[in-house]
């Protein structure tokens, strides 16, 4: 599977001294063989403080288009990085008092329960629906809430973590077709949980859109295909020289500002060649392959 990011200069673009661009990390459903990018652009590999996961800090002129291909063969079933890395920041923790939401979830958030029950709880709380600017970052909520991806799995993400329980937060893109030229409708989130060595992907948003009473486990509930792009809420990346601020989460490629600011940059993702089903999905980059994990 190849997934091209195309990113248009903007007003922001002519002003950037940087973009950082995610490096796919490695999970159980893909790994990332090759990443290609335009040249000449002189790029450095940067780390992530917590996780160690790895971006590319690209330097050079952006006044024109430009175009990243990431080539995936299927996960190997070994998790090559910590998708449960510690992030314990605003975005992780429920604000304030959380007496309510587990006085009237506590049966689900009982030690002899699953994960399942604490996902099937939240996802009583929603109907699928626009960004929900009070959800920007977890707190204490009551009642039904409308709200996008990133509202529930946030929310999703703390609660799990209140409770105890071993989660991650996976962001990247999902295609509605598995077919060339493809587009994802914007970035995509989903929650990962492991427990007594079960691992269990939750795609809440779109078990709401496809009308299931509870949530199941797995992904594609609507079908399609996905990729992440980069796991875990407020990283921080680090150069030879200074920490980036704090990204809140990392699918689309993000320019660097000479006031340290980075915003997103605007991207089209396309899947420019379809993932592939009982046949090897490794494929050899036609331009400069610039790193691989083994870099």
């Amino acid at each position: 599977m190849i997934i091209t990011l195309r990113i248009d200069p903007d007003e922001r673009s002519s002003a950037a001294i940087g973009l950082l661009v995610p490096e796919p990390p490695d999970t159980v459903l893909q790994t990332l063989v090759g990443f290609c990018a335009p040249c000449p652009l002189p790029y450095r590999i940067v780390r992530e403080s917590q996780s160690g996961q790895r971006a590319y800090l690209f330097e050079g002129d952006f006044r024109a288009s430009l175009e990243f291909s990431f080539h995936f063969a299927a996960g190997t079933g070994t998790v090559k990085t910590d998708e449960f890395a510690d992030f314990d920041n605003a975005y992780t923790r429920l604000a304030g008092d959380l007496s309510e939401f587990l006085a009237l979830e506590r049966p689900a958030c009982a030690a002899g329960h699953g994960d399942d029950d604490i996902v099937a709880a939240v996802a009583r709380r929603f109907s699928y629906g626009g960004p929900n600017p009070d959800l920007a970052r977890p707190a204490t909520f009551c009642g039904v809430r409308s709200g996008n991806c990133i509202d529930i799995n946030t929310a999703l993400l703390a609660c799990l973590r209140a409770a105890g329980r071993r989660a991650a937060y996976l962001a990247g893109f999902h295609f509605g077709r598995n077919r060339a030229g493809c587009r994802a409708d914007g970035m995509h989130c989903w929650i990962v949980t492991e427990t007594a060595g079960r691992r269990c992907d939750w795609d809440v948003a779109h078990c709401l859109i496809a009308g299931l009473a509870r949530p199941v486990a797995g992904l594609n509930p609507l079908g399609g295909v996905r990729a992440a792009f980069s796991h875990g809420r407020g990283l921080v990346f680090e150069t030879a020289k200074a920490r980036l601020p704090a990204i809140s989460h990392f699918a689309r490629p993000r320019w660097l500002l000479a006031d340290g600011s980075l915003p997103e940059a605007a991207t089209t993702a396309v899947l420019t060649q379809p993932k592939q089903t009982g046949a090897d999905t490794r494929h050899t980059a036609q331009t400069a392959t610039l790193a691989t994990r083994s870099a």
